[in-house]
């Protein structure tokens, strides 16, 4: 059952009798498990209600004009499936103590997959779960695959109990759940022949499966008593680009999409440029990070042409990053911006003090990562731009450290990164940081 948080004064519910506070056990016969169940369920014109509240089991019966009469019912949020996995290569058992709780949850849950695209085995989905999937359409899913060698898959999660990936994902595409699907690569395990065959499994899928991303593993210095596992080499990189890319030929020849795509990191770290706009076909796996440095080159060329040739007075800007996309920003970016007369654009290339060396890619940096790599360059400047991908949706660093806090701290004007426009609005004087910026109420 799911708990009533409001009902809206006036609405049907109220009239009707339902109160906050009430637990919505079925809605027309169908057990209501959570707000997805009750937005699925209160579609229908006429609602039969059982409702407890207290000791009371209650039969509450409404019926709706039309479809946009409003029932006025908000339930409780989505509680949180855990994840029963212990993945070799997690990278939430790599933190340190001392963070925020939510840097410790390990979510496996499939309605947080239809929902925000999060990524889940399926190894603990029940069947049932898996008729809800099909029932209520939630779809496209995102499935972690990682291998379909069933030793080195169980291996990599962990998890010794039975898993049946194929059957599950087999169920789901024979009743039309779109798929994309990621292997988290770790060298010496899921590469070469065990990705191959992931690869072409996947493949057999389509058109289900959409997509195959795959990504290296991320480790942090926080690995003691974990498997010891290798990171990815500049060879590693270069190896799986070239496998990658002649099955992407074949698939592009068969099917006219690519299908499996080489996360942006595996350039980065091969040294080679990232593909054209055409090669992400749409950008599906774009938060997977396969695709954003691209997308990012193309704001930035399209941009240029807007570029003044003089600004009105000398202006310091910094860009502040990660050694991945440093090379971006130093290659792209900073020749070209410096060529405004009277703006000098410098680039801060911070390193993860918090999570090791290894860790290079922008997101992951930390509020106390940032203040330490701005004071160490020593130079002033006008405006401090920070990756966006650094802040969560909450708007605080993985430290639980906020922009706010960085103000104070740095004593200098400081924004996450939009868009150039939002940058040089500010830059050529045509709007105030505090119109431009939401960034500096405190936390508290």
């Amino acid at each position: 059952m799911v708990k009533i948080e409001r009902v809206d004064s006036g609405s049907k519910a109220a009239l009707n009798g339902v109160k906050s506070g009430d637990f919505i056990e079925t809605i027309n016969g169908n057990d209501v498990k959570d707000s997805l169940d009750f937005n699925f369920y209160t579609k229908e014109s006429f609602l039969d209600f059982i409702i407890k509240r207290g000791e009371e089991r209650l039969n509450i019966k409404i019926a709706l004009d039309s479809e946009w009469d409003d029932l006025g019912i908000t339930v409780e949020d989505l509680k949180i499936k855990h994840c029963g996995n212990n993945c070799v290569f997690c990278f939430v058992t790599q933190n340190p103590k001392g963070m925020r709780k939510g840097v410790y949850v390990r979510d496996e849950d499939y309605r947080f997959s239809f929902l925000y695209g999060n990524y889940f085995t399926l190894t603990n989905t029940t069947d049932a779960e898996l008729e809800r999937i099909v029932t209520q359409r939630f779809s496209p899913l995102y499935i972690s695959v990682h291998a379909v060698d069933n030793e080195v898959r169980k291996f990599l999660l962990g998890n010794m109990g039975a898993d049946n990936l194929i059957p599950k994902m087999t169920y789901l595409a024979e009743n039309g759940i779109v798929m994309h699907t990621q292997v988290v690569m770790c060298p010496d395990y899921n590469d070469g022949k065990v990705l191959s065959e992931t690869i072409e499994r996947m493949y057999e899928f389509y058109p289900a499966v959409q997509s195959v991303a795959v990504v290296p593993l991320g480790k942090t210095k926080h690995r003691k008593k974990l498997v010891n596992l290798r990171s990815v080499t500049k060879e590693d990189a270069n190896i799986v680009i070239d496998q990658i890319e002649k099955y992407q030929e074949k698939f592009l020849e068969e099917i006219g999409s690519r299908f499996v795509f080489p996360a942006d990191e595996f350039f980065l770290k091969a040294g080679r440029d990232v593909p054209s706009d055409e090669y992400y076909e749409g950008y599906e796996q774009y938060e997977d990070g396969i695709g954003m440095v691209r997308s990012f080159i193309n704001e930035f060329e399209d941009f240029e042409k807007k570029l003044p040739k003089k600004l009105p007075k000398k202006f310091r800007l910094t860009f502040l990053t990660g050694k991945s996309f440093s090379k971006i920003l130093s290659g792209y970016v900073y020749t070209r911006i410096n060529k405004v007369r009277n703006l000098t654009l410098n680039i801060i290339t911070a390193e993860s003090l918090h999570y090791g060396e290894e860790i290079t890619v922008a997101g992951l940096l930390t509020g106390n990562d940032i203040i330490q790599a701005f004071k160490k360059e020593g130079k002033e400047t006008d405006l401090l731009v920070l990756p966006n991908t650094s802040l969560g949706h909450n708007n605080l660093f993985l430290d639980d450290l906020s922009m706010a806090d960085l103000h104070r701290e740095l004593r200098t004007n400081i924004i996450r990164f939009e868009n150039f426009e939002q940058i040089f609005d500010y830059v050529e004087g045509y709007k105030k940081l505090k119109d431009i910026s939401y960034e500096f109420e405190s936390k508290d």
